[in-house]
């Protein structure tokens, strides 16, 4: 799946959205994004995102911020109904550590290696599944003038 960011403000939501989501600019208006994985619960989607120059480990979006260039999900995707903090179930999809681990995210983004190389070998495989349009026009462009 590949979304594009079509807005990074909260202040662009509904105000009833707004609660919890931090004024930011994690994002990239017109960057396209391969998803690595996406959770529902109640009203709210989020995307799971790599903004490799913001941050070093993958980022929960909203899916306001983003239009769906490319809706086929990864083949390396598991679905699985989920409790969040606040007990409500919902859908959670993305590889198998994402969904299966309670634990994984949180030691992800504390930088733990075993979690950071399980990401890595993922979003290798996913990258190569969905090329990015953008990489891609400018490769060809690359070499029609190289």
């Amino acid at each position: 799946m590949i979304i594009k960011c079509i807005e990074n403000r909260r202040s662009s939501l509904a105000i009833q959205d707004q609660d919890g989501v931090p004024e930011t600019d994690y994002i990239r208006i017109g960057k396209e994004y391969v998803v690595y994985g996406l959770c529902q619960f109640d009203d709210q989607i989020d995307f799971c995102v790599d903004e490799e120059g913001i941050s070093s480990f993958p980022i929960w979006c909203l899916s306001p911020f983003f239009e769906i260039i490319n809706p086929l999900a990864s083949r390396y995707w598991l679905c699985a109904i989920k409790n969040n903090d606040n007990g409500q179930k919902g859908l959670a999809f993305g590889f198998p550590e994402l969904i299966n681990d309670y634990c994984f995210y949180n030691n992800l983004i504390d930088g733990e290696e075993e979690e950071v190389q399980i990401f890595r070998y993922w979003k290798a495989l996913m990258d190569m599944e969905f090329p990015n349009n953008a990489i891609n026009k400018k490769r060809k462009l690359a070499m029609r003038n190289g």
